[in-house]
């Protein structure tokens, strides 16, 4: 059997209108104005780096982005996903799990993840969910955040005794490190 590791917005769902949404909602709830971005929001990035690019230097600081991204996780983490959408024949692929075993990997932060699965249906179909605050560790209230190159690691040791593991995930862990 082989393991697919998947990135989920943008790969398996579009998830653009409802991120737009919750991060407007929040620059308006922080006194900020939508109106004062320098550039449009671009999904893709994480939530700090679209935050960064979009506003003018001078226009918000790190304590009012810091805000801004509290704000934007309580609308996202207690979304109920209604603009959120899969894919064309990504629900076809993910159901094959007699050839196939799932995993996602992505930005996203655990709650906001299995949420969105659980209301997609694909609970069923998915082995695994890893995010950069998955299994990590905390310190004196210092959330360790994990970059895709050590999820990607860290999925590799959990199943390097399995020979079905696709073997470009090491090429690019090694490209990577």
């Amino acid at each position: 059997m082989l393991h697919i590791l998947w990135d989920l917005d943008g790969t398996l769902i579009d998830s653009r209108e409802e991120i737009i949404s919750c991060v407007k909602s929040a620059i308006e709830a922080s006194g900020e104005l939508v109106s004062n971005l320098e550039k449009p929001l671009r999904v893709g990035p994480t939530i700090d780096v679209m935050l960064r690019d979009a506003f003018a230097k001078d226009k918000v600081d790190e304590e009012k982005i810091n805000e801004i991204i509290r704000l934007y996780r309580i609308r996202y983490d207690n979304s109920k996903f209604e603009n959120t959408r899969k894919f064309d024949g990504s629900e076809r692929i993910l159901s094959d799990t007699l050839n196939f075993t799932h995993h996602i990997v992505t930005n996203k932060p655990d709650l906001p993840t299995k949420r969105i699965i659980e209301k997609l249906g694909w609970s069923k179909f998915i082995s695994s969910i890893d995010t950069p605050y998955s299994q990590n560790e905390c310190s004196a209230n210092k959330l360790y955040k994990r970059d895709k190159v050590h999820i990607f690691a860290d999925i590799i040791k959990r199943y390097e005794n399995k020979k079905s593991l696709l073997q470009k995930y090491r090429r690019y862990q090694v490209k990577q490190a």
